[in-house]
């Protein structure tokens, strides 16, 4: 599970930078919409931590590296146009980049095959690596 100061820097940085339907985080008290309108759906499947500096305590350095996984939902057999140009914009947020204490790592455009429907929905990922160092 990613620290709350990873996911909340994810959640910010996404708040400024997509624009093309709900942003549903994982286990929110929140409805995909009925209507087969796009959103966004956001969870943190892996993170792990590692002590980088010993020492005196409550000042040592640790890092957690992680995934943050961010699945777009578009309405079946509407064409991956939409989907594809905003993956793309999502992985151009995120490459390289370096926010509120998280550093994201390069990201590789997300699979397309039959496993990508689900329900009224096609689906696109796109896993961000990042690292994030805290002090504890």
């Amino acid at each position: 599970m990613a620290r709350v100061a990873a996911a909340e820097a994810f959640e910010t940085r996404l708040a400024g930078g997509w624009s093309h339907g709900a942003i549903i985080p994982e286990n929110a008290d929140s409805m995909t919409p009925s209507d087969g309108a796009a959103f966004l759906y956001v969870h943190f499947p892996v993170a792990r931590s590692e002590q980088l500096t010993f020492g005196t305590p409550g000042q040592n350095v640790f890092r957690e590296e992680g995934a943050c996984r961010m699945v777009i939902h578009v309405a079946q057999n509407s064409g991956l146009d939409a989907a594809r140009q905003w993956a793309s914009e999502l992985i151009d947020l995120f490459a390289g980049a370096a926010f509120d204490g998280v550093v994201c790592r390069a990201i590789d455009g997300p699979a397309t095959d039959n496993s990508n429907e689900n329900g009224v929905y096609y689906q696109l990922a796109v896993a961000v690596a990042y690292e994030f160092d805290f002090t504890a």
